[in-house]
């Protein structure tokens, strides 16, 4: 079953994805150093929400990252997924997530990319990935 992907069906979505990270951080705390982190997906995402999801993924984040908390101590990564394009929203967003309350939060940023026409040699594959890399180099 799908969530629903409408604007009104975000505040449940982002309801279950807190507690979810809440239940994982149990886990993970229950594994000690086995479990290097949790990494926070840019989920929930709602297309209606257009170019705000960022500000509402900083928010989730924030929710999930404090319920996290009850349970792993602050050195423990907590670690937030993004695309390489996006990462420009995070750079002016640095000192939001301050090690003294959030603890130890790291980004990921995954380099996926499908050229149109598609690369066709390793010179040509090796371009398509540079916007991206600039991207993240500049983060």
């Amino acid at each position: 079953r799908h969530f629903p992907s409408v604007p009104a069906a975000v505040g449940w979505n982002t309801m279950l994805g807190v507690l979810t990270i809440e239940a994982m951080a149990k886990i993970c705390a229950d594994h000690g150093s086995t479990c290097f982190g949790i990494e926070l997906l840019n989920e929930p995402y709602d297309p209606g929400l257009g170019k705000h999801s960022r500000h509402h993924l900083q928010s989730f984040y924030h929710r999930a990252i404090l319920s996290a908390r009850k349970h792993l101590d602050k050195d423990k990564p907590l670690v937030i997924f993004e695309w390489a394009p996006r990462m420009w929203y995070w750079r002016h967003q640095r000192n939001w997530f301050t090690q003294e309350i959030y603890g130890r939060v790291m980004f990921s940023a995954h380099l996926f990319h499908y050229p149109h026409p598609p690369a066709t040699t390793q010179k040509a594959a090796r371009g398509s990935f540079h916007k991206s890399i600039r991207a993240v180099s500049d983060f």
